[in-house]
């Protein structure tokens, strides 16, 4: 089509250099006749040229567009599943963080109120590496040591007992 609309232009060029001298004349029929008959049949190729050309690329435009609103269409529903998936992902996370750091917290102060009522063989026995197993190591220590305390400071007081009564 384009060398077809290149030969068309250079007919009508062909055609502007003989419609001059035509201009010139005193007689319009003539400059009508010639426009109506010979500039139609040099124009008409290249404007069905250009709208072949012109049709041509509103379909590859249209097609550029589907293909670009596909495209468009995907990443939205992928992004959509990727932030679905995070979003479960940090709420999974979420609550097994939260479910350990309440267990954790749950178990000792259970233990503190065992403790409270008298039972001083209560435990925490919390395993792990962070702060709370930290905690409760330490109060089942301190609660070891207390019981350890007591007894010497039991058998101290029996030991000066039965000196008191051997006196």
């Amino acid at each position: 089509t384009d060398k077809l609309s290149l030969e068309a232009m250079q007919n009508l060029s062909t055609l502007m250099q003989q419609a001059q001298p035509l201009l010139k004349q005193t007689n319009p029929d003539l400059l009508k006749d010639f426009l109506k008959n010979e500039m139609d049949k040099a124009t008409t190729p290249i404007i069905r040229g250009l709208t072949i050309r012109a049709d041509s690329d509103l379909n590859n435009t249209r097609q550029a567009l589907q293909k670009g609103e596909q495209q468009a269409s995907r990443l939205v529903k992928w992004s959509g599943l990727a932030i679905i998936v995070v979003l479960v992902i940090t709420i999974l996370l979420g609550y097994i963080i939260y479910r350990s750091i309440a267990l954790s917290i749950n178990r000792l102060m259970y233990t503190i109120r065992e403790i409270e009522v008298g039972n001083m063989s209560a435990r925490a026995q919390l395993t792990g590496k962070d702060e709370l197993a930290a905690l409760g190591f330490n109060l089942d220590r301190m609660m070891d040591e207390r019981i350890a305390t007591q007894a010497r400071i039991d058998q101290e007081h029996k030991q000066l007992n039965e000196s008191v009564f051997s006196l």
